[in-house]
């Protein structure tokens, strides 16, 4: 790589981006923690009844699932022989993936039946 200075200055950004990401990620999944347990003790008053905070609790818990490089991190404590952050950085990849995969397929069953979430809920099963 030493032949090639911009493909070295362009990896380092790469490697900047992903840890800045990862970092940002932490934040934004625990805003989403928060969010919901302020909302219930509420009584619904910062989601159910704000429609504004409603989608940028959505935003921030999508872009916290998606810009989330624990995986990377689980590799790297592997590589210099951190069991127990590597079985933590495992553990919560495979948790955002869980999550990730559920928000998937609600996604394509609203797609396919046509349906919101919201209005599913409401209408009785028979």
């Amino acid at each position: 790589m030493k032949q090639f200075p911009s493909i070295e200055k362009l990896d380092t950004a790469i490697l900047y981006i992903l840890e800045l990401s990862s970092s940002v990620s932490v934040i934004l999944l625990a805003l989403g923690l928060i969010t919901p347990m302020a909302n219930v003790l509420t009584d619904g008053s910062v989601l159910t009844h704000n429609s504004v905070m409603e989608a940028a609790w959505a935003w921030v818990q999508c872009a916290a699932i998606d810009l989330s490089v624990t995986i990377i991190w689980a590799f790297c404590s592997y590589s210099e022989g951190e069991k127990l952050r590597t079985w933590l950085y495992g553990l919560l990849s495979v948790l955002l993936l869980f999550t990730a995969a559920i928000v998937s397929n609600i996604e394509s069953i609203q797609q396919t039946l046509h349906l919101m979430l919201s209005s599913a809920s409401r209408s009785p099963v028979r």
